[in-house]
């Protein structure tokens, strides 16, 4: 029995309480900023680079008050702003003389950044507990599908991988060819044999650089390398063959998401063949959001194939924790209407693996 497990931002939340919801990012990049409330800004150029992406946010919503006076307004939701960025240079069209499209694409850089900081700020270190108690409990065809760009999952399954095999270890199963592998807790390169239990992160990782000349990706166990990227100083920031300044593998929140990078396409026609063949999908901490379209239409249209070939045996179970009835209601609506019969377990993730998960 194959089961898929899409895990979405409340799983994370479940783990650790400070990790940030989709619309929690935005709001803790300003606290994050006018609080400093971070030690390590990793020099100055570091919090100049979130201060100018949040001085663009308070200039084009609030008329240019400073981000410090933007606390206790209502921001903007952030697929809003990157879809504005996004709009501005796939047409090659300026905001003004200021914002001119290479100033507006530096400050989707800085968003990027922006979002590791917080992202780091608020998950801290990683202390195993329930993931990996949710991770013992797989087969070995079991595939994970998380939408997450930060490394709770990884960690957790590095973990219990390497109690379970000790020396044979051999690393997350992430679905696409890595180049290179620097092993956990260091920088030693090391064969990537990825024969683990699958991980699948569509909207990409922390822990993934992409050299944009060679065009392969090297994987960084452990480590939220897209930092690297933004440190002068730091010698992973260029791919080590060609000296190439690295990409980050991240697919932000926005309405014209972008999926063209190869690596990518690979993971999520991974994803869509894992869906197909599943014969239960259990989504965890996820609300379907709007701006998730392609997700959206990808999962129905798995949801068909798999219907056709396999009729209908695969089950649906939509894992929650609503604030209230109301919020319950809504949610289960928007997975009917795309999936129809849904299970609805509405008692959190922790309860789940505790009470609810299949024991293998």
């Amino acid at each position: 029995m194959a089961r898929v497990f899409v895990l979405g931002a409340g799983a994370s939340k479940a783990i650790k309480d400070s990790a940030p919801l989709n619309n929690e990012l935005l709001p803790g990049i300003f606290e994050m900023y006018c609080t400093d409330s971070i030690d390590d800004w990793t020099g100055e150029n570091a919090r100049r680079r979130v201060g100018e992406f949040l001085t663009y946010v308070c200039n084009f919503y609030f008329q240019g008050i400073s981000p410090c006076e933007a606390d206790g307004r209502r921001l903007p939701p952030l697929e809003d702003v990157l879809t504005q960025l996004d709009y501005c240079v796939a047409e090659q069209r300026p905001l003004s003389e200021e914002y001119s499209v290479a100033r507006l694409s530096q400050l989707r850089e800085n968003l990027i950044y922006a979002l590791y900081k917080v992202l780091k700020w608020k998950l801290g270190e990683h202390e195993p507990g329930l993931m990996e108690k949710f991770i013992r409990r797989f087969k070995s065809d079991d595939v994970i599908v998380c939408l997450n760009y930060d490394l709770i999952v990884d960690l957790a399954v590095e973990y219990v991988l390497r109690r379970k095999k000790k020396a044979s270890y051999k690393g997350v199963n992430y679905g696409i060819p890595a180049r290179n592998v620097f092993s956990f807790y260091d920088l030693e390169k090391r064969k990537y044999a990825g024969d683990g239990y699958k991980l699948l992160k569509p909207h990409g990782s922390l822990n993934w650089l992409y050299c944009p000349l060679c065009q392969q990706i090297d994987i960084f166990e452990g480590d939220k390398a897209i930092g690297r990227i933004f440190r002068e100083a730091d010698k992973v920031k260029q791919c080590e063959k060609c000296h190439v300044r690295y990409d980050p593998i991240i697919i932000t929140p926005t309405f014209l998401k972008s999926y063209k990078n190869s690596f990518m396409t690979q993971i999520w026609q991974a994803t869509e063949a894992a869906l197909r063949e599943a014969d239960e999908i259990v989504f965890i901490g996820y609300s379907l959001p709007d701006a998730d379209m392609m997700l959206r239409t990808m999962f129905s249209r798995a949801w068909y194939v798999n219907r056709t070939q396999h009729g209908s045996g695969c089950q649906i179970m939509v894992v929650d924790m609503p604030s209230s009835d109301e919020q319950a209601k809504a949610t289960q609506k928007r997975y009917e209407r795309l999936f129809g019969d849904v299970g609805y377990f509405r008692d959190g993730f922790e309860n789940y693996v505790n009470h609810a998960l299949m024991r293998v």
